[in-house]
């Protein structure tokens, strides 16, 4: 059903509320599905760069809405804007 690498979009209820995210497929095993970690580079120099530990989510749950899979082009975009953030960032010596 998932395609481990791909990225998705997933939408879920939490907290009360529909939310909307992306995330790369890491391992499944129904009902289990587990995210991949995200390494988040801040683009402020006081905060520091962090990684959010993948989440692993049960796609059975009455929460978890749907999951579609992005589109080639899409994918092909947000690597592109990936690697742009990451050359804009300077590095420290």
């Amino acid at each position: 059903m998932f395609q481990v690498g791909k990225r998705y979009e997933i939408r879920m209820i939490i907290d009360g509320e529909e939310t909307m995210s992306w995330a790369t497929i890491e391992r499944y095993e129904h009902p289990l599905l587990k995210f991949a970690d995200a390494n988040v580079r801040s683009l402020e120099s006081h905060l520091p760069d962090t990684t959010l530990h993948g989440e692993i989510i049960n796609v059975t749950s009455p929460n978890f809405i749907s999951a579609v899979l992005s589109q080639p082009l899409m994918q092909e975009q947000i690597s592109r804007e990936n690697a742009a953030a990451r050359n804009s960032v300077p590095k420290e010596s």
